[in-house]
């Protein structure tokens, strides 16, 4: 993938929110905690010190989904009687449930990182 982060909005950012920030070590993942300072963190957002990597196979794999197949450049996952289409291309995710005998798309839209993968499974209640 030629970009492998992107530099999130600070409107993005929640309690929990996955991040790297830069340190004198390098790039240092955490979590944004409610003791974290708001401004600090637009200060680095600004100064482009914090990035989110884009969201990959392996990231929702670890999310317990199995990996089903890879149509041209969408990857496909199941779990259960859920069926995910991803794309790390163009970041974007159909989510299709099966009921009785007929697939109903509940989901189509961006996913950039694993935190927004989360909260759409979430708001989704899968």
């Amino acid at each position: 993938m030629e970009n492998e982060y992107f530099i999130p909005d600070i409107e993005d950012i929640y309690i929990g929110y996955e991040l790297e920030h830069l340190s004198a070590n390098g790039y240092i993942e955490t979590k944004f905690e409610i003791n974290s300072s708001l401004h600090a963190l637009q200060e680095l957002i600004k100064l482009n010190q914090i990035r989110v990597p884009y969201l990959t196979k392996e990231q929702i794999e670890a999310e317990g989904w199995e990996y089903e197949k890879e149509i041209k450049t969408v990857q496909c996952y199941d779990k259960e009687n859920i069926f995910i289409a991803y794309s790390e291309k163009t970041h974007r995710m159909l989510i299709r449930k099966h009921n009785n005998e007929t697939w109903k798309t509940i989901y189509f839209g961006r996913c950039k990182d694993i935190n927004a993968f989360r909260k759409i499974i979430k708001l989704l209640e899968i």
